[in-house]
């Protein structure tokens, strides 16, 4: 899903230079900076309390040494974040119905299990 502008009303510094970020259109999540603490403008972001100085400015994440974070990349981040955990949620409750259904019996886990209502197309 695109977004026309994405725009961050809210934001939290946490512990190990993670972000608490809230979106104009409702979307709430964390981000995680350090991956990105390196190059000259990010690097003395390496350092907690200045990270812990974090601002807004127009609905970026910004620091007083000019570093800011593109709230569209941001957005995009969280909501893939999001994604991934309910597969893995998804999955999750796959492996449990497996496990009440077939106890500890050897499972079809073996095949790929498939969505009822899908089916193979020639």
């Amino acid at each position: 899903m695109k977004y026309a502008l994405a725009k961050v009303v809210e934001v939290q510094p946490l512990p190990g230079f993670k972000l608490r970020l809230a979106f104009a259109d409702g979307v709430r999540g964390v981000y995680d900076c350090k991956p990105i603490l390196w190059g000259e403008v990010f690097e003395p972001m390496k350092d907690p309390a200045f990270f812990a100085r974090v601002f807004l400015d127009y609905g970026a994440p910004s620091w007083p040494n000019g570093a800011d974070l593109d709230p569209g990349v941001l957005r995009s981040n969280i909501e893939s974040v999001a994604r991934r955990s309910a597969r893995r949620e998804y999955k999750t409750a796959l492996a449990h119905e497996d496990q009440a259904r077939y106890g500890d019996a050897p499972t079809p886990a073996s095949k790929p299990r498939r969505l009822q209502g899908r089916s193979r197309s020639s």
